[in-house]
């Protein structure tokens, strides 16, 4: 009978381990990059919202927000679209930014949100700018001239551009955490244009190292206690 016993309390033990390690993501991210960051929006949202800065939640903030309601696991920043003609305004906030604890810097690329000295984790602010209809990425120049946006023109990153501007300019609050963030009225349009038809069912691990600064390939992994898709 004790023999019985013992194989149980195995079984049970050995069921339980599984189903633990079933349910954690090898490639999640420590805990402390989850908290900065929802700090960082938190903050953005908040003066933002106060001085009627337009911006979105875009590429995995945004599948993150639809697919999990939250950050996904393995994202290690965000990522946010303001106006290019806001870059200024959103400069003069500087100061604002720092009675949190967070530097506010503009790069030749975009514009970031800094939490310490390492720069990591961060938020990153993609300036856009409506041409023809369509969406272009700009670089945060000296200047905010309206009429004028100084793209880049890498293959890699006019992939990700060209899309209707009206799909960005609509807006509509989703869940992110503990979080109501702002978000593209069509939402489901982007996420389709950026990772497919199947990014709602199907993980990928991320496509780019910000420790190392290189592009790798995404792996295809579980997607792991998957909540129904955010549709509001």
């Amino acid at each position: 009978m004790k023999l019985v016993y013992l194989f149980l309390i195995i079984c049970t033990v050995l069921y339980f381990y599984k189903t633990k390690k079933s349910y954690t993501n090898v490639y999640a991210q420590p805990k402390y990059i989850k908290k900065d960051i929802l700090h960082g929006l938190k903050v953005m949202d908040k003066i933002f919202n106060s001085h009627n800065i337009y911006y979105t939640i875009g590429y995995g903030t945004l599948l993150g927000a639809v697919r999990h309601h939250d950050m996904i696991e393995w994202d290690d920043d965000a990522d946010i679209h303001i106006l290019k003609e806001d870059i200024d305004k959103i400069m003069s906030l500087k100061d604002e930014f720092l009675k949190y604890g967070i530097t506010l810097a503009k790069e030749w690329k975009l514009l970031k949100l800094y939490f310490n000295d390492k720069k990591y984790p961060f938020i990153d602010l993609f300036p856009i700018h409506n041409e023809g209809g369509k969406t272009k990425r700009c670089i945060p120049t000296n200047y905010s001239n309206p009429k004028k946006c100084t793209q880049i023109f890498e293959r890699w990153w006019t992939s990700w551009y060209g899309f209707p501007y009206n799909w960005l300019i609509q807006r509509k609050k989703l869940k992110f955490g503990n979080l109501n963030l702002w978000a593209p009225s069509n939402y489901l349009e982007l996420l389709k244009f950026w990772y497919g038809n199947k990014c709602l069912t199907e993980c990928y691990t991320s496509n780019f190292d910000h420790i190392t600064g290189r592009y790798i390939k995404p792996k295809l992994i579980k997607c792991l206690n998957l909540p129904k898709p955010q549709i509001v």
